[in-house]
């Protein structure tokens, strides 16, 4: 209960410090410094040696104290200063399925005329799974995932990025907010839907009309009608004068209807979701109805991201 009680007061706080923000420049205003557990260690042992020192008045030992603790300070500073000037920045998020996992990249860019050394480890706030990042490579980028459960837009959570610099005595780190959302598709569910109108002429979501690409049949040659399509070869067997007919494929455009689907919302949203990829894959036009939205028929990667999108916040209050 107090961890619960802790935890939602910092995150208030740091919204007052770190509001949200696509782009993050650390300076000592967003930049946290504390001794690490090997500091802490560190600094116990100076105090004793200074004790030490001076109970048997020993200048070399106060000295070695003297000596630890400038080394202990320099430390700090060159700490703060390794990451000072950083600008974090995220890329915006692509649309995932319920089930999969997002993926946000957070670009690391010193300041101009300033190398990056040492390591930094980078996790969601709150998380104890955390990747490690070399600053003294040239790719300065991280990928953080993270699990979508649900459909709808999904607020990301703050990123925590550490590092221990040179001798790892101090810890510096910062909490930023990206402002960040998720938007999270239904997850596919392959079932048939009625899809009558779709396939009552051809039976794969086509119709047929004359046209140049495949042959369909041969009719009777009237007098009048081109000589380039009569069955030459028929002719010269003894036959009669026949044409050759030919046909396009002809998408059909139709709706697919959550009023059609027998079954609860979440799992009809899944198998209009399922519909909606393949038909996109396989270039047909199709509409959707989702209550009193009605997207209208089309085709196209466009297309296919409004329909997704549209079933992801059915029934939902969209953030402000």
């Amino acid at each position: 209960m107090m961890r619960k009680t802790f935890g939602a007061w910092s995150l208030k706080w740091l919204a007052k410090r770190m509001p949200p923000d696509t782009v993050h420049q650390l300076h000592h205003g967003n930049i946290f410094i504390f001794p690490g557990t090997f500091g802490w260690f560190y600094l116990m042992m100076t105090a004793c040696l200074f004790l030490l020192a001076v109970n048997y008045q020993n200048n070399l030992l106060l000295f070695l104290c003297q000596f630890l603790l400038s080394l202990f300070l320099i430390t700090l500073f060159t700490a703060y200063k390794n990451i000072s000037g950083i600008r974090l920045s995220a890329r915006e998020l692509k649309p995932v399925f319920a089930g999969e996992n997002g993926f946000m990249t957070v670009d690391i860019t010193a300041a101009e005329g300033k190398s990056l050394r040492g390591l930094m480890e980078i996790r969601w706030y709150g998380d104890i799974d955390r990747s490690t990042l070399d600053l003294e490579q040239e790719i300065k980028s991280h990928h953080l995932a993270i699990q979508a459960d649900k459909r709808g837009i999904m607020r990301l959570p703050r990123v925590t990025v550490t590092s221990s610099f040179p001798l790892g005595l101090v810890k510096c780190w910062t909490h930023p907010d990206f402002n960040q959302t998720l938007l999270v598709y239904p997850q596919k569910k392959p079932e048939h839907a009625d899809l009558s109108q779709w396939y009552a002429r051809s039976g794969n979501g086509k119709q047929v009309q004359n046209g140049t690409d495949d042959f369909f049949a041969l009719q009777p040659w009237q007098s009048g009608e081109p000589l380039n399509r009569v069955a030459w070869k028929r002719v010269a067997k003894g036959g009669d004068r026949v044409n050759k007919i030919f046909t396009d494929q002809q998408p059909v455009s139709g709706y697919l209807d959550i009023r059609q689907l027998r079954t609860d919302t979440e799992t009809a949203l899944s198998v209009l979701s399922w519909q909606v990829t393949q038909l996109s894959a396989t270039g047909t036009q199709f509409g959707l109805k989702l209550d009193n939205l009605v997207i209208q028929p089309g085709c196209g990667q466009q297309h296919k991201q409004a329909c997704l999108k549209a079933l992801a916040l059915f029934r939902q209050d969209t953030p402000s």
